[in-house]
């Protein structure tokens, strides 16, 4: 059941186990990068790259509309 939850389908149709912005919010404010990779069972720099296109995609909408993305 967890592991549905974690895959989800991409738009190219390939599996991805990037959790969505809000989670990864959360999960960064409790785990470190290590711990949320052995969870995701990725790398650390997979999930630091993950964090990076997070906070690039909420500093790309604040500066367009300036507020947060809707969630």
């Amino acid at each position: 059941m967890i592991e549905q939850e974690i895959l989800k389908k991409k738009a190219g149709g390939r599996p991805s186990k990037c959790p969505d912005l809000e989670k990864l919010n959360t999960l960064y404010c409790e785990f470190s990068a290590r711990e949320i990779a052995e969870f995701y069972g990725v790398s650390v720099r997979t999930v630091r790259g993950w964090v990076y296109r997070a906070r690039k995609k909420v500093k790309e909408e604040v500066a367009r509309n300036g507020r947060t993305a809707e969630r």
